[in-house]
């Protein structure tokens, strides 16, 4: 049980509570998806720019079904104070879109400039997944008034570390 109750300055930080966990989960959820295409990645496609392409179209195209399966869960009766808009759900969404671009542009590099050392590429492209993961700590520390402190940025490490549990898992069981 916490020691104190959680709450966010949402005057300060401008979105709603709802608003800010929807984009929090966004984030990780896209990150996670993101780093179980890099983990695919083979160095053949890297070689040839299919990584980039594998990177972004999972990237899109869960961004897609996220605001796609939102849209059917809103089908649910409304009440007066219920209302969201299509507008804010597709910006709640963005930050999926913010887990794939920088891979994506990582794994652009290979092709474009003939590099060798496919490996370097997918550690950089997964590194910068894992550290997005890991600044949840500080971030939720921040949104709850706290400043970040070691417990806050342990707490992040143990989120990249499930993150890439989860990947582990999925690579192993889907593919």
């Amino acid at each position: 049980m916490r020691g104190h109750p959680r709450r966010v300055d949402e005057a300060a930080v401008g979105l709603s509570t709802i608003r800010i966990r929807t984009r929090i989960s966004a984030y990780v959820y896209g990150n996670i998806l993101v780093l179980t295409a890099i983990a695919t990645c083979t160095p053949h496609m890297i070689e040839t720019g299919f990584a980039a392409l594998a990177v972004a179209a999972t990237t899109v195209t869960t961004y897609i079904a996220h605001v796609f399966a939102h849209f059917v869960a809103e089908q649910v009766g409304h009440g007066a104070l219920e209302h969201e808009s299509d507008r804010d759900e597709l910006r709640d969404a963005l930050p999926i879109i913010s887990s794939g671009s920088v891979p994506t542009l990582v794994f652009l590099v290979p092709p474009i400039f003939d590099t060798h050392g496919t490996a370097l590429w997918t550690l950089l492209a997964a590194g910068v997944v894992l550290v997005r993961l890991a600044s949840m700590g500080a971030l939720v520390a921040h949104l709850n008034g706290e400043l970040p402190s070691a417990r806050a940025h342990w707490w992040g490490i143990g989120v990249a570390a499930i993150g890439a549990a989860i990947v582990v898992l999925k690579v192993w069981i889907a593919h």
